[in-house]
């Protein structure tokens, strides 16, 4: 069987690197669904620690985006898959929290994988259980695709709806070409004042001719206010689904 390794050093490390990478193990652990990369083996030798993974022969979401040139319906179906997954990790208590292109792999049967669960959290009960902790104020992943609970440091409200609001941003760019907030030129501290404050550009204005109701969706599931949003994946892909588009 292919694998894909990925490795740290047991020792001369910072303690957070090691905390992430055997966080990633454990939550892997967990996880059993066809759009999750699917653990293979852990171990430790020569001073190493290592996570085998299925190899995945496909293309970063965004990469596969640009060549392929999707229609607006296979993107909501390609989000769909999204969901799916991410139900599954949500009922198993794992949060991805750091969905971005990148960690979207895309197979050549055009199916997403999600990868990168080593930012991914525990829920509540699990993390009093394991010690897995993320302190406030700590911010965690690539700065124009946090949600804004991740944004403010408030990692008391980081949960499945925050995968919600990413979730939502992708569907959102693949469908428009850009995130509902100007990028541009921004420096970090831009960033994160355009997740927590500035309003979000509408499908519609985006994409002119785009349905309403999609725009409506998308306009909740990417509310600064976690309980303005679907109230789970499951609850977002149901809405979609009703929609009838896709």
């Amino acid at each position: 069987e292919r694998v894909a390794i990925k490795v740290v050093r047991s020792v001369g490390i910072g303690a957070q690197t090691v905390a992430r990478f055997r966080q990633e193990c454990r939550v892997l652990s967990r996880l059993s669904d066809p759009g999750i990369v699917r653990l293979v083996e852990t171990g430790s030798a020569a001073g190493l620690t290592y996570l085998e993974m299925e190899y995945i022969d496909g293309r970063p979401l965004d990469a596969w985006t640009t060549e392929a040139r999707p229609t607006a319906d296979r993107c909501i179906t390609m989000v769909r898959g999204i969901l799916d997954a991410l139900s599954h990790a949500h009922a198993a208590g794992v949060v991805h929290r750091a969905l971005k292109p990148r960690n979207v792999v895309v197979t050549p049967e055009g199916l997403p994988k999600l990868v990168d669960f080593g930012v991914a959290r525990l829920t509540a009960d699990d993390g009093r259980r394991t010690g897995f902790r993320t302190e406030t104020g700590h911010l965690v992943g690539t700065f124009a695709y946090m949600s804004p609970e991740q944004a403010d440091g408030r990692s008391d409200r980081i949960g499945a709806l925050s995968d919600v609001y990413q979730s939502a941003l992708l569907l959102f760019e693949m469908l428009a070409g850009r995130l509902p907030y100007d990028t541009d030129g921004r420096s970090g501290a831009g960033l994160l004042r355009a997740v927590l404050m500035e309003r979000r550009m509408r499908l519609e204005e985006a994409v002119p001719g785009s349905c309403p109701a999609l725009s409506d969706l998308l306009e909740r599931a990417l509310s600064i206010d976690p309980d303005m949003r679907p109230a789970s994946a499951k609850a977002f892909e149901a809405e979609r689904a009703a929609l009838q588009i896709a």
